[in-house]
């Protein structure tokens, strides 16, 4: 093969390589979006002048920012103990008597519990 046919291959291989790229693009960001979720998450204490017991709450809010449904089921919390210490993690399944519980696009899901 000459330098010539080379050169073609290479650039057919390359328009394949475009053309596939392209398509991906198109396809997840048009045909087949993924939602877009916001998450806060709080450990708040009340303060309650007349109660000696100071309550720690733990509240997770949920916002379907994206274009359909989400399915929300656990969130995973990574905590440091120490400074130097490695991230450790933990399971809050707040939706304990559900499987999951489902958001349409625009709504929130707030939960809080009594940390023990």
């Amino acid at each position: 093969m000459t330098t010539a046919d080379w050169a073609l291959v290479i650039s057919i291989c390359s328009a394949v390589v475009s053309l596939a790229g392209f398509v991906w693009n198109v396809w997840s960001k048009f045909i087949y979006p993924k939602p877009t979720v916001r998450v806060s998450f709080a450990m708040v204490q009340v303060l309650d002048p007349d109660s000696d017991d100071i309550p720690t709450v733990l509240s997770l809010s949920a916002t379907n920012m994206g274009p359909g449904e989400v399915s929300l089921s656990k969130a995973l919390i990574e905590h440091q103990e120490h400074f130097f210490s490695l991230n450790a993690s933990d399971c809050f399944r707040p939706w304990t008597n559900t499987r999951s519980i489902r958001i349409r696009r625009g709504d929130t899901s707030e939960l809080a519990y009594r940390r023990k």
